[in-house]
């Protein structure tokens, strides 16, 4: 296994990119999965008031980004809902933005779960998410053990039919988040301004067709039903203004990281000195390591609004990524001071305290990294870096613990067992660690049967 170091991948502050083996019924691809901190924060907080209409809870949706240019959202593994870096790009405002969101939680309040063969695939995506989230970190870090784990687990799932929805499930989450809109103030003009970016693409070839266009078929009757709804409605509000800016600063973020320089510096020119434009053109100077030039556009932002986290984040990622580990370890103190609910900033000032080699930062990673599993118990790379903590500190014990933990997580339910085996034989009989590691062996052995 190849050896992943930040460099090699496109990585977003705290974030990271990788990739996930998907096979279509025609031909294998691979999808590519981003984990960004700020624009989960931004995707969920837009979520928040579209799931109190749908009576669903603020924190019963997850959010996954995939690294890819076309438009597209879906619902697939219960409660999840992913997005497609193009969506967010290509879309017009940040109310356009909402009115997919509101139509997707129409597919999971109304219990669209993808057809005949849910309970089969419903295992794989679950699988392909644990793989998605046990990634986090690792890339990001540069540790190519948990790296190779965790993309090595790249679970197969079927794209085309599995995440297309029927006709009647599309006009029935088209009528639920219409109402969402209307409840929280919006015109369903939003939605029928999105599907007419769209609507082009019914005279295309399939081949060629929108992803958006081919999961969520745009048939004349769901275009005729947006478009009354929309000229009925007397709702005229837009989202508030600071959503607003948070949706440009992401669509800016997305744009710095991912496209060419050069289309960075035209589409966000100099004379543009709005704090996306300028975030947008720190980042393409970080991607091109120009430090000289990036570093001062970071701090001229943090200046600005110096309890933003995810600006200090930016400056902290790129110190990291050229070995300037001290200054790194300052800037994300701030970010998690800024953000302390954070589990991926958590878990990065974690490895870098434990980077910087210093015996009297060894509790505070592990306080980091423990604050960051609450958040994501499922999270392998998570306690793998717990058990670098726990080994630096010499409680083998726990150190084994956390590697059953982490093998739990990354699906190898064999290792597991050997690591719960192994921590039982050191931790004292009966504490706590002790009984969690002979529940980790129990669960293993069942989970290892099941696979075999």
């Amino acid at each position: 296994m190849k050896i992943f170091k930040p460099s090699l991948f496109l990585t977003f502050l705290v974030a990271c990119l990788i990739s996930v083996q998907v096979a279509s019924t025609a031909n294998a691809q691979r999808l590519s999965f981003i984990r960004d901190a700020e624009i989960e924060r931004t995707l969920k907080d837009l979520m928040a008031p579209f799931l109190e209409a749908a009576g669903l809870g603020r924190n019963s949706v997850d959010v996954y980004l995939v690294k890819d240019e076309r438009i597209n959202a879906f619902v697939a593994g219960g409660s999840n809902i992913f997005f497609h870096t193009g969506l967010i790009q290509k879309s017009d405002s940040v109310e356009q933005l909402a009115a997919v969101i509101a139509h997707e939680i129409g597919h999971i309040a109304g219990g669209h779960l993808l057809r005949t063969q849910e309970q089969i695939r419903m295992a794989q995506i679950q699988s392909t998410i644990a793989t998605i989230l046990g990634a986090g970190a690792a890339i990001a870090t540069g540790d190519s053990q948990i790296a190779g784990a965790a993309i090595g687990l790249g679970t197969s799932i079927a794209q085309g039919n599995f995440f297309s929805y029927s006709r009647s499930q599309e006009s029935s989450a088209d009528q639920a988040g219409v109402r969402y809109m209307e409840t929280v103030g919006l015109s369903p003009s939003h939605a029928m301004n999105f599907m007419k970016k769209l609507e082009n693409q019914e005279l295309l070839s399939a081949a060629s067709k929108d992803l958006y266009a081919r999961t969520h078929p745009l048939t004349r009757e769901r275009i005729s039903f947006l478009r009354h709804a929309a000229e009925r409605s007397n709702k005229t509000g837009l989202l508030p203004s600071f959503q607003r800016e948070r949706f440009h600063r992401i669509k800016a973020k997305l744009d710095g990281f991912i496209k060419p320089y050069e289309r960075v510096s035209r589409d966000y020119p100099l004379s543009d000195n709005s704090v996306a434009a300028r975030y947008a053109r720190a980042i393409a100077h970080y991607k091109r390591s120009d430090l000289a030039r990036a570093l001062p556009l970071m701090d001229e932002l943090i200046a600005g609004e110096p309890n933003n986290p995810f600006f200090h984040e930016l400056r902290a990622q790129a110190l990291m990524e050229h070995g300037r580990l001290a200054e790194a370890h300052d800037s994300y103190a701030k970010a998690v001071q800024a953000y302390p609910g954070s589990p991926l900033i958590r878990a990065t000032l974690a490895h870098v305290q434990l980077e910087l080699g210093q015996p009297q930062l060894l509790p505070y990673a592990r306080g980091n990294i423990e604050v960051a599993l609450a958040s994501e118990p499922a999270n392998g790379s998570y306690w793998s870096l717990a058990g670098r903590v726990y080994g630096k500190e010499g409680n083998i014990g726990m150190f084994n613990v956390t590697q059953a933990e982490a093998s739990m997580a990354f699906g190898k339910f064999d290792q597991a067992v050997r690591w719960a085996k192994k921590a039982q034989e050191i931790l004292p009989r009966g504490s706590i660690a002790w009984n969690r590691a002979v529940d980790l062996e129990q669960t293993a052995k069942r989970l290892a049967s099941k696979k075999r």
